[in-house]
């Protein structure tokens, strides 16, 4: 984790790996191990390379028969996860305004498994299915398409071959409404979900 070798770091001082701007709170944990508390903490560390990582720590005090024998230090590297979730919140904070447009009927969809993930307001109204409800369903459920068919189709938008589609979708009271559906993917904590915003097709009426 922080690039040393074994035998360059062993005999060290904690310090080795604490940036200065850390070094009064890594004080302050130890004095909690001195008086038998156990520390639980997220804060960042420095490589041999002076590369700055996220860890998180866990540490207590270890003891034999009552006597200070030392303490236990846990360091687990969360940087990657820590960006994950920044991205995450930041994705999902320039989604949400548009998300909750109660005019605009808009799924995500995860496309391994066509699982319903979210629904917006509008889409509620449209289906006539609550959110909860939604979030249960399968869009194989909506798409009267041959299931095969729609897994072949939620493939193509996920691997940005293809992101507009005509489709025919059954909504709570039975009917089948004539659909067009735009499909995006976007990147949710840890994997792509697609984005979907759909239509209905009106039909023009001559006479």
């Amino acid at each position: 984790m922080f690039g040393y070798d074994k035998q360059k770091i062993l005999g060290e001082k904690i310090k080795k790996i604490v940036p200065k701007s850390k070094h009064a709170e890594a004080a302050g944990h130890i004095q909690k191990l001195i008086e038998g508390k156990n520390i639980e903490s997220k804060t960042v560390r420095k490589k041999e390379n002076d590369e700055i990582i996220k860890v998180s720590i866990q540490g207590f005090p270890v003891s034999i028969n009552g006597d200070n024998m030392g303490y236990h230090i846990i360091y687990r590297d969360i940087t990657e996860l820590e960006e994950t979730r920044s991205k995450y919140k930041n994705i999902k904070n320039r989604y949400q305004a548009l998300f909750e447009n109660e005019n605009t009927v808009m799924l995500i969809i995860d496309p391994d498994n066509g699982e319903i993930v979210d629904a917006n307001p509008a889409a509620e109204f449209f289906y006539g299915w609550s959110r909860e409800v939604l979030t249960s369903m399968n869009i194989r459920d909506i798409n009267i398409l041959d299931k095969e068919e729609v897994k072949k189709e939620m493939l193509k938008a996920k691997e940005k071959e293809r992101n507009y589609f005509n489709f025919k979708h059954k909504i709570s009271d039975g009917k089948v409404k004539e659909v067009e559906v735009y499909s995006q993917p976007i990147p949710f904590a840890e994997k792509d979900y697609l984005y979907s915003i759909i239509h209905e097709k009106k039909r023009a009426n001559f006479k």
